[in-house]
C-alpha cells in the first residue's frame, strides 16, 4: 500500500480542518473536508456547502481544487493538481470528473475513512500521525474521465 509521509498528511489535515468554517450543510447536516495540492505545492482547503436545490451544493473537493488554484500565483490549467485530500465520504463521480479536468500524470486520492462522529467530534489534527490514509491514483478511480485531446 502507498505510504504519505507525516508532514504531507498534516499539511493536507490542517488545510482541509482550516476550511472546516465554510461548512454549511443545513438539510443534512453531513461533513466532508478536503484539501486539494498542486505539483509546486500550493494546498487549498474545502467543505462541502449545501444549497435548498441541492444539485447546486458546491462538494468538498471542488472547492478544495479551486481554493489551491486561487492561493497560487499562476494560472488554473489542466495538469496542475498532484492530489486531493478527503475525509468524510468517498469522492462522487462528479468530483471525481472535475479533478480530473486538472490533474497531473500520478495525481492520487487521499481519502481518509473518518466517520461523521468522528469528524463532529474532533479536528482532523487530532488524528493520529501514523494513521495512514488510502491512496488511490486518478486512473484507477475513474478509468475513462471526459477528455479534451488538444
Amino acid at each position: 500500500m502507498a505510504r504519505i509521509s507525516k508532514q504531507r498528511l498534516t499539511t493536507l489535515r490542517t488545510a482541509a480542518e482550516s476550511a472546516r468554517r465554510l461548512h454549511y450543510a443545513p438539510a443534512t447536516g453531513v461533513i466532508v473536508l478536503a484539501a486539494a495540492e498542486l505539483e509546486n505545492g500550493t494546498v487549498g482547503g474545502g467543505a462541502n456547502i449545501e444549497i435548498v436545490n441541492l444539485t447546486l451544493t458546491k462538494h468538498a473537493e471542488e472547492v478544495a481544487v479551486l481554493a489551491a488554484f486561487a492561493n497560487d500565483r499562476e494560472p488554473i490549467a489542466r495538469g496542475r493538481l498532484s492530489a486531493v485530500y478527503v475525509a468524510g465520504f468517498e469522492p462522487c463521480g462528479s468530483c471525481r470528473q472535475f479533478a480530473a479536468e486538472f490533474a497531473a500524470g500520478g495525481a492520487t486520492w487521499i481519502l481518509e475513512n473518518v466517520t461523521q462522529a468522528e469528524l463532529r467530534g474532533s479536528s482532523l489534527l487530532s488524528l493520529p500521525a501514523d494513521r495512514q490514509p488510502r491512496i488511490v491514483s486518478f486512473d484507477r478511480y475513474l478509468p475513462s474521465p471526459f477528455l479534451l485531446y488538444d
